[in-house]
């Protein structure tokens, strides 16, 4: 890595990086001896990579991001050192794959993101930083995959996935952010696959597996943690030997 300095006498000028084939990486525009005007990176290739502006040390006006080939990447705007205003990615292809407002560096307003076939792909709402209201995330062939209800940033309600064929697998009700007590399952298909008991937020209780409609599995966990585990047959499984050597490999047991 190399550079050249170019800074007159009263702090004005350019400093540039270069990797080691030669290649200008950095540019750096200077007044009163402080990055004011512009900061900007370049690819192998001289191609900008990204371009922004600062002031007192605090990133200000327009910010750019591009992919190698030149397309645009992400542009935004930041105010004081905080994103504020719209913020829209691209692929590489140049489609939008992303979409948002920010206020004072917070998320606010509608947020989107989108597959690279322009398929949406996430659909929901900010408010101070907190997801507001349903929330929708969507399959590449656009077949509904989640959906659910947040208040303050905490689910809170019916929250339902989906395969891609539109079937429901799983169905629960949060209240505050935490799984409400009760009974829960999880489908294969039209098949039950899993039964599950929820209790304080957590699986607590019994916990059922099936194949073909029929139970080849049965256990029981406490404080979200699987403590006991039989076959079809009412044989103990050993849980070291099923795999589930520590307390965070039981915990996604299902």
């Amino acid at each position: 890595m190399s550079y050249v300095e170019n800074i007159d006498e009263f702090g004005k000028g350019t400093y540039k990086e270069y990797d080691e084939n030669g290649h200008l990486h950095l540019e750096y525009y200077y007044k009163e001896g402080k990055i004011l005007e512009k900061e900007i990176g370049y690819y192998w290739n001289g191609q900008k990579s990204f371009e922004c502006k600062s002031e007192n040390g605090l990133l200000n006006g327009k910010y750019y991001e591009w992919h190698e080939n030149g397309n645009v990447e992400l542009e935004c705007n930041y105010k004081n050192g905080d994103l504020d205003g719209l913020c829209i990615g691209y692929y590489y292809n140049g489609k939008k794959s992303s979409e948002c407002t920010y206020n004072n560096g917070l998320l606010n307003g509608k947020y989107y993101e989108w597959y690279d076939n322009d398929q949406i792909k996430t659909e929901c709402e900010y408010k101070n930083n907190n997801i507001e209201g349903i929330y929708r995330e969507w399959y590449e062939n656009g077949t509904l995959f989640t959906e659910c209800m947040y208040n303050d940033g905490q689910l809170n309600g019916r929250y339902i996935r989906q395969h891609k064929t539109g079937e429901i697998y799983e169905e629960y009700e949060y209240d505050n952010n935490k799984i409400k007590d009760g009974i829960y399952t999880i489908w294969c298909h039209e098949s039950i696959c899993i039964q599950a008991e929820y209790k304080n937020g957590q699986r607590n209780g019994k916990h059922i597996k099936y194949c073909d409609s029929k139970i080849i599995e049965t256990g029981e966990y406490k404080d979200g943690i699987l403590v006991t585990l039989y076959d079809q047959h009412q044989q103990p499984i050993s849980l070291k030997t099923g795999g589930y050597l520590d307390t965070e490999e039981r915990r996604r047991f299902a």
